[in-house]
This record gives C-alpha cells, sequence and structure tokens, in this order.
C-alpha cells in the first residue's frame, strides 16, 4: 500500500470523523459591533477554537448566523459577506490562527442590535444571543480537521466598538436619578478638555442607559477616533427616565433639565473640564431639548447645534406620540409653534449664543417651519446664527431614507464638528 494513499485514506477519516460530529475543539464566539450612521450593527462574530487553523479564507457558508430579528420566535439568516481563519480575534486578513472571523452585512435588519416598537414609541434592544453554527470541516494548521455540527456554538465574548468606550453612570439630585453615559477622552496632566452635551430623541428615553447611545450616532459621533484626534473631549450622553417620558414633557420637563445642569456643574467639579468650552447639539425632540438649554441656562453653553427640532413644547405642540386614550397618536408640530416675535422673546437669553440649526425641508416628523422661525427670530436680535435647511430630495442622502433623520449628514460632516469646538465663551 502506497504512502499517498495511506495519506488520502487517513484524511479521508478525518473528513468522515468531522462530518459525523465527533470532535467538539470550538470554544465559543466573539460578537463585535460598530457605529454607523444608523447606529449600532452587529458586524462579525469571531468564532474561537482551542488550536491554530490553516490560514485561509473560507466558504461563506462555512457557518450559518441566525437571530430572532423581530422577536416573534422566528429565526432569520444573518447575511454573510466574508469568512477567513485569523491569528486575532479581531482580525482583518487571513493567517494561521485559532479564530475564525465571519463578517456580517451590517446594513441588513438582521445585524440591527435594535428594534424600534412603533406603538411605544420607544427603541428596544434586542437579544444578541445569535446562534451559530459550524456547517462544514475546517482544517487545523497540523494538518488535522475539526468537524462540522449542528450543534450551537457557545457565546465567549462581546465587544462594542465606540460604545463601549462610554462608561455607564448614574447622578442623584433633587430626589432622583439620571442615567448617563461618558465618554472621557486621553487625558495629559495640567489640560483641560471640551464637554459635549448630547441630547437624544423621543424614541431612545427609557431606564437601560444604552438605547439612546446606539440607537443613532449622535454620540458616538463625537467619540470617533478621528474626532478624538482633532478634539479630544468628554462627551455627555443622558438618558431622559421612563416616567418622565410617560408623563410626556420629555426634555422640557424643567426638573429633568435641572438634573442634567446639575450633573455638568458636578463633572466640572470632578473632572478636567474646560467651562468655557461646554456645548449642547440634540435630535428631535433633544432638538427642543437643545432649544431650552440654551434659553434657560446660557451662562453654560459656548455653542449650540439643534436638529430638526423645534421651540414650544409648553404650547403643547409635540408629536409624534401624544396618548388619545391609551393609544398613540401622531400629532405632528404645528407648522408655527410661536410667533417671531414671542420667539425673540423666549431666545433673547440666548442671543450671544452662536447657533448652527438643521432641518429637512420634507421632514414629516417635525415641521421645518419651526427652524425657519427660530433663525428669524434669532437674526432680528443680532445673534451668530446660521441655518442649513437639506432640500426635498435629501432622503435620498440619508442612509435610513427618511428625511427626518437629517442629523446623519449633520454629524458625519467634520465642517460641523471643527466649528462646534472652535467656540470659546468669553469669561
Amino acid at each position: 500500500m502506497s504512502k499517498a494513499f495511506l495519506l488520502f485514506l487517513m484524511v479521508s477519516l478525518l473528513i468522515l470523523s468531522s462530518a459525523n460530529g465527533t470532535s467538539a475543539a470550538v470554544v465559543g464566539y466573539h460578537m463585535k459591533t460598530d457605529m454607523l450612521t444608523v447606529g449600532q450593527r452587529v458586524i462579525s462574530v469571531s468564532v474561537e477554537y482551542d488550536k491554530p487553523l490553516n490560514g485561509a479564507r473560507l466558504a461563506r457558508d462555512t457557518f450559518s448566523v441566525t437571530v430572532d430579528a423581530a422577536g416573534d420566535g422566528v429565526a432569520v439568516e444573518v447575511p454573510i459577506i466574508e469568512t477567513f481563519v485569523s491569528a486575532s480575534v479581531n482580525g482583518n486578513t487571513p493567517s494561521d490562527g485559532k479564530y475564525v472571523i465571519v463578517r456580517f452585512d451590517p446594513w441588513t435588519d438582521p445585524a440591527d442590535t435594535r428594534r424600534f416598537n412603533d406603538k411605544a414609541f420607544l427603541t428596544e434592544l434586542r437579544d444578541l444571543n445569535y446562534n451559530v453554527t459550524q456547517k462544514k470541516p475546517l482544517m487545523y494548521a497540523d494538518g488535522s480537521f475539526e468537524n462540522a455540527s449542528s450543534a450551537s456554538i457557545p457565546k465567549k465574548g462581546h465587544y462594542d466598538n465606540i460604545v463601549s468606550d462610554f462608561a455607564a453612570k448614574s447622578f442623584e439630585s433633587d430626589g432622583g436619578v439620571l442615567n448617563y453615559r461618558l465618554y472621557a477622552p486621553e487625558k495629559h496632566k495640567g489640560d483641560k478638555y471640551p464637554l459635549v452635551l448630547v441630547l437624544h430623541g423621543a424614541g431612545e428615553a427609557g431606564d437601560s442607559n444604552t438605547a439612546h447611545i446606539t440607537a443613532g450616532i449622535i454620540a458616538a459621533a463625537w467619540a470617533m477616533p478621528e474626532v478624538q484626534m482633532k478634539h479630544p473631549a468628554y462627551v455627555l450622553a443622558p438618558q431622559i427616565p421612563q416616567s418622565i417620558y410617560v408623563n410626556g414633557r420629555f426634555w422640557a420637563d424643567r426638573t429633568n433639565e435641572a438634573r442634567t445642569i446639575a450633573l455638568i456643574k458636578y463633572l466640572l467639579a470632578n473632572e478636567p473640564i474646560d467651562p468655557a468650552r461646554i456645548y449642547v447639539s440634540g435630535l428631535s425632540m433633544g432638538g427642543y431639548g437643545t432649544w431650552n438649554m440654551i434659553a434657560d441656562n446660557p451662562a453654560i453653553f459656548a455653542a449650540a447645534m439643534p436638529i430638526c427640532g423645534f421651540f414650544g413644547f409648553e404650547k403643547g405642540h409635540f408629536g409624534p406620540n401624544r396618548p388619545d386614550e391609551g393609544n398613540p397618536k401622531v400629532v405632528l408640530p404645528a407648522p408655527a409653534v410661536y410667533s417671531t416675535d414671542e420667539l425673540k422673546e423666549l431666545l433673547a437669553p440666548a442671543k450671544d449664543i452662536p447657533i448652527r440649526i438643521f432641518h429637512a425641508s420634507d421632514d414629516d416628523t417635525v415641521n421645518a417651519e419651526n427652524s425657519r422661525a427660530a433663525f428669524e427670530a434669532l437674526k432680528a436680535l443680532g445673534a451668530d446664527v446660521a441655518y442649513t435647511e437639506y432640500p426635498a430630495e435629501f432622503s435620498g442622502i440619508v442612509s435610513s431614507g427618511n428625511p427626518h433623520f437629517s442629523w446623519e449628514v449633520v454629524y458625519t460632516d467634520i465642517d460641523n464638528i471643527d466649528w462646534l469646538f472652535s467656540n470659546v465663551k468669553k469669561q
């Protein structure tokens, strides 16, 4: 019997053994997420084995990954775009190693870490325990084989790019608790750093202390490595408690606003933050929170960037989820919440704060007339204000396809970020 035939027989037996599921050298899988313009997505799983595999690109169907994306008990496939062996759990190129990187198409729904509950008008977190299965044999670097199996591979680790850099904290003030996330820059002794307060939209209220930094790019935009290299800064992302969301006042709740300001003052006393470089930006419901913050606390902020928001909660014009006999009902803001004269009076305290306003003309959730009216009032007050209104075709350049989501373009334009940091409050 020839050596070649013996080698062929051994390999064949190993493959057969592998197919019958006799080996169990898989350790588990590590999940990795990243922030896209549309929010947090699962971008890959890294399956770990107990010894090095032969470095190579693998067929995309070597593994299957499914998840209950709709929360209805039905598993759907997560589209796989690339599979290869790597020496690192975060590897980018094929090589001998103990990990198999299975990359997903992050723009598809099964890769989303969140789902939106239309009835409650809230962003909910999905169960991230994906079902990962090895469907084809793998060769180890020593020439032996790892079996294919129908068994689900256990989850071992989880890494959230950008989001994991935001520490989860809570702040007690005036008998209540405000959950928040805080990104701290790389600090150097003796230096002081800006702070950016970011105010989330209505759908991200709650008690998770997570939905508001994963549902969109509002917080992550300021913590991206390329931004922090130019503008090292603290990023403060508080979350409106469920109780305040339920009573319908959101960021306009004066108690919640006061707690947020108290939190800023606490951070000023305990972190190396420059009081002349505190900024605020918010989107949608956080956009009108931005207007309230600068009108009520003009001494705090060096510049503001309200996006697709409006000024005028007190007149009851805020939708889109006004309860009507216990059922959600869409109530869009009126085309003009306040008259120009009323806005001039209300915004007069903020006239010395540089402000950049953004809105889409075809926004069907918050009428752009609200931003136009605020802009005209501030111009009449002699303020340093500019207004960008995106055209009706705007939805074609927004990843989500929704013209209300104008923040996706605002926060990915480095010129806007550079502008905010260029402002220093006169002492």
